[in-house]
């Protein structure tokens, strides 16, 4: 049997799928599908990012903490930012404040962040867990 060879689009289309499908709660029936997405496109943090959302909307932060962190999907060619700045929403919700805004601010110090909505929920991020803390922010 041929293997089978996969657009840009399919992918884009079968990331799409799945990711509606954790948005609406039937997450674990697309579960194929962004396993799919993470075998044709491992440097895209796309793949990860759906599961690791689904995860989340289980209740299961740490898990999806855990599975940013052990895929590349932080340092992806592609959907970095996004990851990047989903990773510091889980570790907010996981109750990791001070994780979450000593790495939300390094990727704000060192301009580390392309993606106008990633910097901007990483910003809100970062001043959230500050002041949950007690930090004064320049």
């Amino acid at each position: 049997m041929p293997e089978v060879q996969y657009s840009s689009d399919d992918i884009f289309v079968l990331g799409n799928t799945a990711s509606l499908a954790v948005r609406v709660g039937l997450g674990e029936g697309a579960q194929s599908l962004w396993k799919l997405v993470q075998e044709v496109r491992p440097e895209n943090a796309g793949g990860f990012l759906i599961e690791a959302m689904y995860l989340f909307s289980r209740g299961e932060a740490g898990a999806g903490i855990d599975l940013l962190e052990s895929n590349g999907a932080l340092a992806a060619d592609v959907n970095r930012d996004e990851a990047l700045a989903f990773h510091l929403y889980l570790l907010q919700q996981d109750g990791q404040l001070e994780r979450a805004h000593k790495l939300g601010s390094i990727y704000l110090d060192e301009d580390l962040l392309q993606s106008e909505a990633a910097l901007e929920a990483v910003q809100t991020i970062v001043t959230e867990c500050a002041d949950a803390l007690g930090i004064k922010e320049d």
